[in-house]
């Protein structure tokens, strides 16, 4: 060792028998994980040292002698019901400043505003004079230590004035999902319901339609996606859509006949989607695809006599889609309530018949005993839940 570090250690020590005898010093034991030393009387003030909780330090005797700290804990215990979940932030020992960071951030001015105005009524009675690793003088929080009296105070008084230790920033086990690397999202599954308007396509009739009604379309659709491998990201998804939708038709004839069509409607296909926009508790997806589509329709017709027919139609086709999902995240629960917006092209095509006509009057012959479909889309709006694992 150098003389001139031989020197100071031996100043150090001289500095702690002189307080620890000539003055009267008391000593104290940290009872707080971390519990900073301050250059002041103040927690605006810079932190040059921390001690860790069990460790012992020597308190300045005007600060034990008429301030006994049991007498004065009532006007120095405020308020703490915003403290859960309190942490003070590990500082380097460079004269930064005390940050206090709180799972609630809003309470951080009130809280430090509490501890300075405790510094401006008696900066003595909240903090107690000790000696950092130097030798220099230093300032602790009262509530961080326990003074050891070595009387019967011992009994009267908490070792912990504190109700949580809120310099242990420690995470407690079971660790929380996702730490210290949020997981990326693997899957995806949707469960929709909704629906949106009809086309206004309808049989061949031979007669022309005087009046007609188109209902809403209503089903459901499941939506699964796994997260592509190559996309270090977690924006794209690849996966697939079913739907199964349903409207009704009524139509009144020029000759008077009455006409029933139930449309169904049964895709299936892959889609590909991406995350065009995200926050913890939003987010936007725009996806694409197609769905081979099978049509299936059921025709009654009634005729004034009160002869009646029902015949059915089908058709496969393939039908592009393009469409957006809002998400708004962990709503219920794990849970996400989405709203989808689906736009499906369909192709020209058109619905085959199934059996001939019975009543030969009522219907179309030939190419004509047919619905045809033109080219167009369809928008519909969708509602539900989403999983993410």
């Amino acid at each position: 060792m150098s003389p001139s570090n031989y020197l100071g250690h031996l100043l150090i020590w001289i500095v702690v028998v002189t307080l620890s005898h000539s003055l009267n010093a008391t000593e104290a034991v940290v009872t707080v994980l971390r519990a900073p030393l301050f250059k002041q009387r103040s927690f605006k003030s810079a932190i040059v040292q921390y001690l860790s909780r069990g460790e012992k330090l020597f308190i300045h005797a005007r600060d034990i002698g008429g301030h006994s700290y049991q007498e004065h804990y009532d006007s120095l215990h405020f308020d703490r019901s915003t403290l859960q979940g309190t942490v003070l932030s590990q500082i380097p020992d460079d004269g930064e400043t005390l940050i206090v960071d709180l799972d609630r951030m809003e309470d951080v001015e009130g809280y430090l505003d509490s501890m300075i105005d405790a510094d401006q009524k008696d900066g003595q009675l909240y903090f107690v004079q000790t000696i950092d690793r130097r030798g220099a003088v230093a300032y602790v929080a009262r509530e961080h230590i326990k003074i050891i009296y070595r009387d019967d105070r011992e009994n009267d008084k908490p070792v912990s004035s504190l109700p949580r230790d809120y310099t242990d920033y420690r995470l407690t086990e079971p660790l929380p999902d996702g730490y210290p690397l949020h997981r990326l999202e693997q899957y995806r599954l949707q469960i929709l319901t909704g629906g949106g308007g009809q086309r206004k396509v309808n049989y061949n009739y031979r007669s022309a339609v005087a009046r007609e009604d188109f209902s809403l379309r209503t089903g459901l659709a499941a939506h699964f996606q796994k997260g592509l491998e190559f996309d270090q990201t977690n924006r794209f998804f690849f996966g697939g859509m079913v739907n199964i939708f349903s409207g009704q038709s009524d139509l009144r004839l020029a000759n008077g006949n009455f006409a029933q069509e139930l449309k169904l409607d049964i895709g299936i296909g892959p889609t590909l989607s991406y995350d065009l926009f995200r926050r913890p508790q939003f987010r936007l997806t725009l996806y694409g695809g197609f769905s081979f589509l099978f049509t299936r329709a059921f025709v009654l017709q009634q005729l004034p006599t009160g002869s009646s027919e029902e015949r059915s139609f089908w058709d496969l086709t393939i039908s592009p889609r393009v469409g957006q999902i809002l998400q708004a995240r962990e709503i219920l629960g794990k849970l996400d309530l989405v709203l989808v917006g689906d736009f499906a092209f369909h192709l020209p095509h058109s619905l085959e018949r199934g059996k001939g006509a019975v009543l030969t009057t009522a219907w179309n012959s030939g190419e004509n005993d047919q619905i045809d479909y033109p080219f167009g889309g369809e928008l519909t709006l969708m509602f539900g839940v989403q999983t993410n694992y």
